[in-house]
């Protein structure tokens, strides 16, 4: 049986000491920790490196797993990290 997790992430790239902050919805498996899932969380395209990329990991339920995945896909910057063609 999996696990999910919702983790709020900062991203950089937005110019000196600027940041973007945004929640991540991932399904890991049963055995996975808090530091599994900041592990992975961390090598995520455009999250800032070290003790700065996670602020929160919260353990939730497949249902919140689910909308929260569905609400992503509406996402603007998310869409950009995916599509680099809608950055400018």
């Amino acid at each position: 049986m999996a696990k999910y997790f919702k983790v709020n992430l900062n991203y950089g790239h937005q110019g000196a000491g600027k940041r973007h902050e945004s929640n991540r919805y991932l399904r890991m498996s049963s055995n996975a920790n808090y530091i599994d899932v900041m592990d992975l969380a961390k090598r995520m395209p455009g999250v800032k490196k070290g003790m700065k990329a996670c602020n929160e990991i919260v353990e939730i339920s497949r249902s919140e797993y689910l909308k929260g995945k569905k609400r992503k896909e509406e996402d603007f910057f998310i869409k950009q990290l995916k599509n680099p063609a809608l950055r400018h």
